[in-house]
């Protein structure tokens, strides 16, 4: 079967940027996806030199045809590039770019096709993602666990000693995740009361950040109240009490 005869019908559904460019780097075809993603017509595409896209993942070491102007041609492929380019508006976009070289019989490089995949939605959702740990404490060793009280210690150590132990292959990963669902009993706040001053303005910073208010902290009566509770509800009751 002669599939270039069908190559238009099989490209035209791509939801993949799809580029072809010659030795120089002007492209020589685009396709509806990378029209879509871009913002340019065919029209506007095609003749323009690659660089029209400014992507941030090309090195260009030179001009003219040739193996050593662009890291491409060097490197006969890309694997997987997250980079940016530039839309028609000048918008950069988070892209996934994969590309290959192109050859004639005789092993010269003629040209490349390229692809490039929008991870924009992605890159956002990641974005929020890092926000709302960094808006929540969520960046130190136990995912957010406040505790400096001895018993917190005791859990954070053994949270500790487990990874360790099967990142230094003293323990058999593939046990570990038969029985990495067990039982770890967190101390009860009445417990560890030392760590309500810490516990008290992580709730207010997180509260200041979604209400928009400006309060630093509590006075000492307030404070001293705190601690002479007992939290029967523990962190959850505390964080109420907060809010």
């Amino acid at each position: 079967m002669d599939i270039a005869r069908f190559w238009e019908t099989i490209v035209n559904p791509l939801h993949d940027g799809l580029l072809v460019v010659d030795a120089r780097g002007s492209i020589l075809n685009d396709y509806p996806a990378a029209e879509k993603l871009t913002g340019y017509s065919a029209e506007e595409l095609v003749g323009q030199n690659c660089r029209i896209l400014n992507c941030s993942g090309c090195q260009i070491f030179g001009r003219g045809a040739g193996k050593d102007w662009c890291a491409l041609y060097v490197n006969k492929r890309i694997r997987a590039k997250k980079c940016t380019i530039s839309d028609k508006s000048g918008r950069a976009l988070f892209v996934m770019k994969n590309a290959s070289v192109l050859k004639d019989d005789h092993g010269l490089v003629v040209g490349a096709i390229e692809t490039i995949t929008d991870i924009s939605e992605v890159v956002r959702q990641q974005q929020e993602i890092n926000s709302l740990r960094q808006s929540c404490h969520l960046d130190g060793r136990f995912h957010g666990i406040i505790g400096h009280a001895p018993p917190m210690q005791r859990l954070f150590e053994l949270i500790d000693n487990v990874a360790q132990s099967v990142a230094e292959n003293r323990f058999r990963e593939d046990l570990f995740f038969r029985i990495n669902v067990f039982p770890l009993t967190m101390p009860a706040l009445k417990g560890r009361m030392e760590d309500i001053p810490a516990l008290v303005q992580n709730f207010i910073r997180q509260n200041n950040q979604r209400s928009g208010k400006i309060i630093e902290g509590l006075s000492p009566e307030a404070l001293d109240a705190l601690l002479a509770y007992a939290w029967p509800g523990n962190v959850r009751e505390l964080r109420n009490t907060i809010e």
